[in-house]
């Protein structure tokens, strides 16, 4: 999400009153902070190629879909 995409959703919230939540931790951490002080200093140069991934799912995330099709779960 950029600057702009909060602004639209901070504005959307005020309009519908709601309370909305979005959460950016993983940009947050002194590694990052680091890396960016060392870029403005130009330290570690011209970046021209940055590769990035991820270890997750940590945690189990999404909802698992059904092996196979199944009648209602729903009881009278």
């Amino acid at each position: 999400m950029d600057i702009y995409e909060a602004r639209l959703l901070t504005d959307a919230a005020k309009r519908y009153k709601v309370v909305i939540k979005w959460c950016n931790q993983g940009a947050s951490g002194d590694g990052v902070r680091q890396l960016r002080e060392w870029y403005d200093a130009d330290i570690i140069g011209d970046v021209h190629t940055v590769y990035i991934w991820t270890d997750r799912p940590v945690w189990p995330q999404g909802v698992p879909w059904p092996s196979q099709k199944s009648g209602s779960t729903c009881r009278a």
